[in-house]
């Protein structure tokens, strides 16, 4: 039977755990009281049997309250063995309301005699109302939160119905088709500020096939013009470049916006298109804007409706636990003094008050009025986003996959062995030339692929809600289980390939090139990736391809979390898209890398690529280092230009270690040094302070951080140790100068691979120190912006 502490553990919210009640100090509590009525139990043995005891006044006091007939009172008695003992008079639960707070209800318990003299009891009941207070408080005042959200919501529906009845009876009266009918709305007064840009998104807004809309916290909704039903709340993108943006993000909602400034002279532009009519004092209202307004609003309603069931599991949590804990104090104590603490909690505001189920009815009807064409079980469907249910067959296959790995690995090995006399002097070389490029490169992203995985899993035994903070579609969200399974057939699939490039490479010529076999590997995966068919997860492969793109095009798309996430991942990946050059010489060369071809080892080692090598290799830095100006355009803060630094250290680094391993010299091995050293101090400062908040010397835990996921600190420390080894790295390269072309590739595999495993490793304390920044705001839903202000409908 699992215990309550896990169970709460479990089921809180991650982003409001330090509002819960601390059902663990409260134990501990609890552990404090036992001990000391243990040894007041021992002490108990010594004492004489005339009542002259100095032991706990409260023992003295259960012996009063049972005291039995003079005949049995020379009987050796046990106050702990007794009946309990009631607390109804010795325990009372005052209840006033704090009005310097807002009404805030405070519970204060007194204790009377005898139980006041104990100073661990009365500690216990002190704490138990401040988590009360605390846990009521908070309930409250979420709960006046979202009543003024369903408010705002309903305005908003009122306003969106109340502008497609206008829409319809405009409509009406026109002869035009009701897909290109426009109304035009005039307002009654004009606002103080203009903006001109709302000129550009007018027309603009009749071609564009999503929207794209600035919320707050600088997250962008992008929005489907043809998906009608069940939209993805989850996934939240930024899907139009920047100029696009800038003129669609207000839609023409907004009415400081509606206007030119007051001395500008009327004009009217008509698109027989798109029916674009603006003059300075109108509002064009169309049903495509309509449409996006009522998809905004959904997502609105289904990430309130969210957030009510989390305060209700709050609530519900909350009340199990204190009644929990006090239960457990009558077992330790021999007492009820839950009786009365029970009844206040029965009458407090986090147990009786029924606002947030009267909001989730209201929710509900509103939705499935609205949202749904009046069907209750397709407006819960949508409300409630339903997780994938893990199948057990998805288990098999990874260790059957991994298995057949294995299998395949063993074969190789043993061809490679027992054929070894095939493969000796230039045509190993030869062999190696081929094979490294395009197996590093897959194995290398296979690995990754590991690592992310094994991320998920942690991050899910941890809590650290890694669903949220990339904003991931609950129904559609790949599992650490689903990870693992896609990386084992991967890597199957590689591994035979090795094999069966090995096996025709020995044959020698022959009809069929041995070398088609691992650009057909790398084939078949862009096939599955690029695959508009709804099969192998098809909104994750569109999710990554989306953010891939935002990435490549990061001056021109606003940044969110998953973008930078993934765009620090490629830059983990540069020995992995430095290879990439071989698939251009490869292609260029119409297939002239043949294992019997002329110069084959040499032919994609000549100076005409070396532009490639470090293109290839700048490319990540250099994304990465668009985002930080990006952000810094976005929110003008400093610490944004301050990491992009560490970037563009990065590719001076990388410039001068390709330059140095192209023409070797002192001076260019001076340089390599200096500037690789400077950029590695660079980079572990902000991996430990920014990005894992840690080194923080007057924190709560020192040299730490005040919260921590893991609770042994010892990690955090071996964690540091592991990151600094790993960003040093690079000094093993220098070893080149050594070593011959076959333990070059090794080692520069060997390298990348530390890379990625160092990769993996930063990325569960960069999630902790994010997911906890999330707990300090208490940030548990997503804050998704509105298509009308308050008083649009009003200013008509």
């Amino acid at each position: 039977m699992v215990k309550f502490s896990k169970q709460l553990e479990l089921q809180l919210v991650p982003e409001w755990k330090s509002a819960f009640c601390n059902y663990w100090k409260l134990k501990k509590d609890l552990r404090l009281i036992r001990l000391q009525r243990k040894k007041a139990e021992g002490g108990g043995d010594d004492e004489s049997d005339d009542g002259s005891s100095q032991g706990d006044p409260l023992l003295l006091y259960a012996s009063t309250l049972h005291h039995t007939t003079p005949t049995r009172r020379h009987q050796p008695h046990n106050p702990f063995a007794t009946a309990p003992i009631s607390c109804h008079d010795i325990v009372k639960v005052h209840h006033r309301r704090c009005t310097s707070h807002g009404q805030i209800e405070i519970y204060e318990t007194e204790l009377l005699e005898p139980l006041c003299n104990n100073e661990y009891e009365v500690f216990f009941f002190k704490a138990v109302d401040e988590e009360l207070n605390k846990v009521n408080a908070f309930y409250a005042s979420k709960e006046d939160e979202y009543a003024n959200k369903m408010e705002v919501l309903k305005r908003q529906m009122r306003n969106l119905i109340d502008l497609r009845r206008a829409l319809e009876e405009h409509q009406a009266k026109s002869s035009s088709p009701s897909s290109s009918v426009s109304c035009r709305l005039k307002l009654h007064k004009p606002p103080k500020s203009s903006r001109s840009s709302m000129e550009d998104g007018c027309c603009m807004m009749a071609k564009a096939k999503s929207i794209a809309v600035e919320g707050e916290q600088g997250v962008s909704i992008s929005i489907d013009e043809e998906n009608e039903v069940g939209i993805n709340t989850q996934h939240v993108s930024s899907s139009l470049p920047i100029i696009t943006v800038s003129s669609l993000a207000r839609l023409l909602w907004d009415v400081d916006a509606a206007f030119k400034s007051l001395n500008a002279k009327q004009t009217s532009i008509t698109s027989p298109s798109n029916m674009c009519i603006k003059t300075p004092q109108d509002i064009i209202i169309t049903k495509r804007k309509l449409t996006c307004a009522r998809k905004m609003i959904r997502s609105a309603f289904v990430e309130f409706y969210r957030g009510l069931g989390l305060l209700k599991s709050f609530s519900s949590l909350n009340m199990l636990a204190f009644g929990k804990i006090l239960k457990k104090y009558d077992k330790v104590t021999n007492r009820n003094a839950s009786l009365p603490y029970l009844k206040a909690l029965e009458r407090s505001r986090l147990n009786n008050s029924n606002k947030v189920d009267q909001l989730i009815d209201e929710a509900e009807k509103l939705f499935t009025e609205y949202f749904a064409k009046g069907d209750p079980k397709k407006a819960l469907i949508l409300l409630r986003p339903q997780q994938q249910k893990s199948c057990h067959t998805t288990t098999y296959l990874v260790g059957l996959f991994s298995g057949w790995s294995i299998s395949f690995l063993v074969a190789f090995i043993v061809l490679l062995h027992f054929k070894s006399s095939h493969l000796k002097g230039s045509r190993l070389e030869n062999y190696i030339q081929i094979l490294y490029p395009l197996y590093s490169t897959f194995f290398l992203i296979v690995f990754h692929m590991f690592m992310y995985g094994w991320n998920v899993y942690a991050w899910c035994q941890t809590r650290i809600n890694y669903s949220f903070i990339f904003e991931f579609s609950p129904n559609t969200e790949l599992r650490s289980r689903e990870i693992l399974f896609i990386c084992t057939s991967l890597m199957m699939l590689g591994i035979a390939s090795m094999v069966g490039h090995l096996a025709f490479y020995l044959q020698g010529p022959t009809l069929f090139d041995p070398n088609s076999l691992p650009y057909a590997t790398i084939l078949v995966c862009l096939v599955i990736l690029f695959c508009p068919l709804n099969i192998f997860h098809r909104s994750s492969r569109f999710f990554f391809l989306n953010s891939l793109k935002r990435i490549v095009m990061a001056p021109f798309y606003k940044v969110i979390m998953v973008d930078f996430f993934l765009a620090d991942q490629l830059t983990s990946q540069v020995a992995a898209i430095r290879q990439l050059q071989y698939l251009f010489c490869y292609f260029l060369k119409l297939g002239s890398v043949l294992p019997n071809g002329p110069n084959n080892a040499e032919t994609c080692n000549q100076p005409i690529y070396h532009h490639l090598t470090y293109l290839f290799s700048f490319l990540p830095y250099w994304w990465r280092l668009l985002q930080c100006v990006r952000r810094w355009v976005d929110e003008r803060d400093g610490v944004h230009l301050a990491n992009g630094g560490k970037y563009l250290s990065a590719i001076i680094a990388v410039g001068s270690r390709i330059t140095f391993q192209f023409y070797p010299s002192s001076a260019w091995l001076i340089v390599f040094i200096v500037t690789s050293s400077l950029a590695t101090m660079y980079q572990i400062y902000w991996d430990l302070i920014m990005d894992w908040g840690l080194l923080q010397p007057h924190s709560r835990n020192p040299w730490l951080r005040d919260q921590l996921v893991l609770k042994d600190k010892r990690w955090y420390f071996l964690a540091m140790v592991i990151n600094c080894l790993l960003r040093l790295a690079w000094i093993q390269s220098l070893l080149h100068i050594q070593m011959g072309d076959t333990k070059h590739h090794l080692l520069d595999f060997f390298l990348a691979m530390l890379e990625v495993f160092r990769r993996g490793h930063w990325n569960f304390y960069r999630l902790e120190n994010e997911h906890l920044n999330n707990v300090g705001k208490y940030r548990a839903v997503k804050t998704l912006p509105l298509p009308f202000r308050d008083d649009f409908v009003s200013s008509i």
